[in-house]
């Protein structure tokens, strides 16, 4: 068990986003030791087949969420890079909080002010808000009046 636990520990992409199931791995694993420690053998194969299948899981969990990471970055970067085709310059492009699942957040703006921030979440739709255009802008909090 420990070298599963091992293993899972290796892969940066599970530590980042399944590290609190590693916790509760190490914890069965804890619980496994304690139960050869008073011989109870009976519970010792229920436990370490429960911990492979949660291995599985875990693998699966964090390669499902890289994924669709890596997609909301493939689409902020396109976005981010189309506005600089257009004559926006990047004022900033960052996480919306400190945590990988977190929407990406871009704003931009022309020499003349006009701007636009965008927010690019792991799921779900793109939402933006625009300024100085007549079409106007939905305002969704994101605090680009605020940044340009």
């Amino acid at each position: 068990m420990a070298a599963l636990i091992a293993g899972l520990e290796a892969d940066p992409v599970v530590m980042q986003w399944q590290a609190a199931a590693i916790a509760t791995l190490q914890q069965q694993a804890q619980a496994t030791q304690q139960a050869i420690v008073t011989e109870q053998f009976d519970q010792v194969a229920p436990l370490l087949k429960a911990a492979q299948d949660q291995t599985q899981e875990i693998v699966a969990i964090a390669n499902a969420a890289q994924l669709k990471a890596d997609q909301r970055d493939y689409i902020a970067n396109s976005i981010a890079q189309t506005l600089e085709e257009m004559g926006f310059g990047l004022l900033y492009r960052q996480p919306e909080h400190d945590h990988p699942a977190s929407a990406i957040l871009i704003g931009a703006a022309t020499n003349s002010g006009k701007g636009i921030c965008v927010s690019v979440p792991v799921e779900g739709e793109v939402l933006y808000d625009v300024e100085g255009y007549a079409m106007g802008g939905i305002s969704l909090g994101m605090g680009c009046s605020d940044e340009l």
